[in-house]
């Protein structure tokens, strides 16, 4: 039987300029800080688009890695999303919180990555958290 320790406090997804929320304006490819996933169990990502227009976005995947990538919030090539896995969340246009659940592989780093579609207003934001409850 196992033992679960306390729910860790929410890490909080930053971007590599600013604290928060992410900005992922216009159509593009858009890569969050990494974090660590070791001793997690279970996992959330929540999130909460805005926009002073329209939020398109069309993706958000999990990446993962060995070591943490060369360039936060960068696409590096010794980072992949897992074989198999399907993306945590398909199109969102909605300005709604979001709280999903998303199971990452035995990798000790993981990210998500957020496409944006050709819709997608430049001023679109995304504050993101994730959740994690480590076995002890």
């Amino acid at each position: 039987m196992s033992s679960y320790g306390k729910i860790a406090k929410p890490d909080t997804i930053v971007s590599s300029l600013s604290a928060s929320p992410i900005p992922i304006g216009g159509d593009s490819t858009f890569y969050t800080m990494s974090f660590d996933v070791t001793h997690g169990t279970d996992f959330a990502l929540k999130f909460l688009p805005a926009s002073s227009g329209t939020v398109d976005i069309t993706s958000i995947n999990i990446e993962q890695g060995s070591e943490k990538p060369a360039t936060e919030g960068a696409a590096d090539t010794a980072w992949a999303t897992p074989s198999g896995l399907s993306a945590i969340v398909t199109t969102v246009s909605a300005e709604t919180t979001v709280i999903i659940a998303f199971a990452p592989v035995s990798f000790p780093y993981a990210r998500f990555v957020i496409a944006t579609g050709p819709t997608n207003d430049a001023s679109t934001t995304i504050a993101m958290e994730v959740g994690k409850r480590e076995e002890i």
